[in-house]
């Protein structure tokens, strides 16, 4: 399963291949299709924020059972004789430590998920944006063409009129 860097970033390419490919192509490709690409990029950074969640719950609950670990070790070394003692605390010390280093840990990955989700954010908003753009040329560009198609009627109705007329003026 690729991480939610590699498809973050596959992500944004492929928005901005289709933003690409619109501009290079003049509306060769429909709007509608960058809209669902658009559409389809956001539901996966809402799949890829649910992730987020459920990795965060995970580390959540890992963190808990190693404090559950250290509490139980802690007891049962307050018990023993002093060098079973002294060991016990040795090795809570020792998995103090590593629950210190996972904290961290969890903690550089989710500000890393979230920097990379608001990157995600940006670049949907940018595509958003290039799509809003790219509509109004496409508006603009059918309206340019509705009114070169109504000149060129207008224009066949003139020569079939001038054409009726000759044919009139010559039967006469």
């Amino acid at each position: 399963m690729p991480s939610i860097e590699e498809r973050l970033q596959a992500q944004l390419a492929a928005l901005v291949g289709a933003a690409v490919d619109r501009v290079v192509q003049q509306h060769g490709l429909p709007a509608d299709a960058l809209l669902s690409q658009l559409q389809a990029a956001q539901l996966e950074a809402s799949q890829l924020r649910q992730e987020l969640a459920e990795v965060q719950a995970e580390d959540d609950a890992e963190l808990k059972r190693l404090w559950g670990t250290i509490a139980g070790q802690a007891a049962a070394a307050a018990v023993r004789n002093p060098s079973a003692e002294q060991q016990q605390e040795w090795k809570r010390k020792r998995l103090q430590q590593q629950l210190e280093s996972a904290k961290s840990e969890v903690a550089a990955a989710r500000s890393k998920a979230r920097e990379q989700a608001a990157e995600a954010a940006a670049a949907l908003s940018a595509a958003a944006e290039q799509l809003q753009t790219l509509q109004q040329q496409f508006d603009q560009q059918a309206a340019e063409l509705a009114a070169v198609q109504q000149q060129a009627e207008e224009a066949a109705a003139a020569q079939a009129a001038a054409e009726q007329a000759r044919q009139q003026l010559q039967e006469q």
